[in-house]
């Protein structure tokens, strides 16, 4: 009798023998590794910065860095999730040129390059060495939270550490870079590869979270709006849309109410009349505060500001506060008629009606020094986000910029209000 059940086993070792050597030898193939390295990089961003999910992969970004066995393969992982983020984020501005997609891709993909480069710029050289590791992890952390790169590229990942460590506040600052140290520097052992695993699989567990429209904080209330981009011709249907929106929020009980960032556009002294009419006269008749962005060529260039209507029992009084940092190239352009100055270590909390809001404007939502700088010097108790995501249709966008607000006012334990035209 043939001894079918010995060699059963026997062929199906050898079976899984030959596709482990085949695989072994894929993997030795050097454009197999840089394209598997490219595509890893665009999968961490998808998988990171998707709706419905924290961001708690894009936390290792870093580690994996310095696992990388060459500078060369540093650089595809930095391209492929740069490339993927860059077209996530900037996508859509080539609105702001003529509503062209290929500058939009364009933008994209330059931002693809300049992350790209620094992550094969502090790539170690000695990738055994825990020192240089650790320290690679923290000047590329370092490098992309504070200017000049922090200043006008997003890219931090201070953010996703408010996902890691809610609550912790500063001392959650300290726990996420040294946890990104501790697994870059003991990354090239086997204990060391076995902990960035287990953290990894971890992020994937854990990242699932319900969408929130951040739309109310006790009696302040956003008003969150899909009315496109804002034009001299629709100033009168904006500013009829604005005032019912403000009753039917008073009637709900809000006391402050919260527009988007330039959501009449750009002012003009014409319109004061028609603004006074609309948003004064209901916040008088309704006892509310009423917020909202618009844009207005200043002597020192444009400005995006936020004007105020802040109603006190005495009468109501009217303030404009501005945005400290805008788009660069788009907005924030020294070399353009139309540029935006940076004022950066302006005051980002405002007080009203009580509380103390730390406004970030759109594109600062990005910026982490500012973030921190206003937290530490200003002591905020809320954060407000104003945006006009107008020219992100289709892309990735809101949810990135959601969740860059949702990181700081999750690790720092503030409340959250976003208000955001689409």
């Amino acid at each position: 009798m043939t001894d079918y059940a010995g060699k059963e086993p026997r062929a199906v070792l050898r079976y899984t023998g030959r596709w482990r050597e085949r695989f072994g030898d894929l993997w030795k193939n050097t454009a197999a590794v840089f394209v598997g390295t490219l595509l890893f990089g665009v999968g961490v961003c998808a998988i990171s910065w998707r709706s419905g999910a924290a961001p708690l992969l894009a936390a290792l970004l870093p580690v994996f860095m310095v696992m990388c066995g060459s500078r060369m393969q540093a650089w595809l992982l930095g391209l492929g999730y740069g490339l993927a983020i860059g077209v996530m984020g900037f996508g859509g501005a080539g609105q702001f040129f003529g509503g062209s997609w290929l500058l939009g891709l364009i933008a994209g993909s330059a931002y693809g390059l300049a992350f790209s480069a620094t992550v094969a710029m502090l790539y170690p050289r000695n990738t055994q060495s825990p020192k240089k590791k650790a320290v690679a992890g923290l000047a590329w952390t370092v490098l992309w939270a504070y200017p000049p790169v922090g200043a006008f590229l997003p890219g931090t990942l201070i953010a996703t550490w408010g996902f890691w460590f809610p609550g912790t506040r500063w001392v959650g600052l300290g726990l996420g870079l040294g946890l990104t140290m501790l697994l870059a520097a003991y990354a090239h052992t086997r204990p060391g590869r076995l902990a960035v695993a287990g953290v990894a699989f971890l992020s994937l567990v854990l990242s699932p979270m319900q969408e929130s429209q951040h739309s109310r904080i006790g009696d302040w209330t956003a008003v969150s709006t899909t009315w496109g981009v804002q034009t001299p011709e629709t100033v009168s249907d904006t500013l009829v849309e604005m005032h019912r929106a403000i009753s039917e929020s008073a009637k709900a009980g809000a006391k402050v109410i919260v527009f988007p960032e330039s959501i009449i556009g750009t002012y003009d002294s014409s319109e004061q009349g028609a603004i006074d009419i609309m948003i004064g006269q209901a916040v008088e008749e309704e006892k509310v505060s009423v917020i909202f962005g618009s844009n207005e060529l200043t002597d020192s260039g444009m400005a995006n500001q936020a004007r105020t209507y802040e109603y006190w029992p005495e009468g109501v009084r009217q303030f404009i506060f501005e945005a400290r940092q805008t788009v660069p190239v788009a907005e924030w352009n020294p070399l353009s008629k139309y540029h935006y100055p940076a004022n950066w270590f302006a005051r980002g909390v405002v007080p009203i009606n009580g509380r103390s809001a730390l406004f970030v404007f759109c594109y600062e939502e990005y910026l982490p020094w500012e973030v921190l700088y206003s937290i530490g010097r200003e002591k905020p108790d809320m954060i407000v986000g104003l945006s006009n995501l107008w020219w992100a249709k289709g892309t990735g966008e809101p949810v990135l910029q959601r969740r860059y607000a949702e990181g700081f006012a999750r690790l720092f334990k503030l409340p959250l209000l976003i208000a955001m035209n689409q």
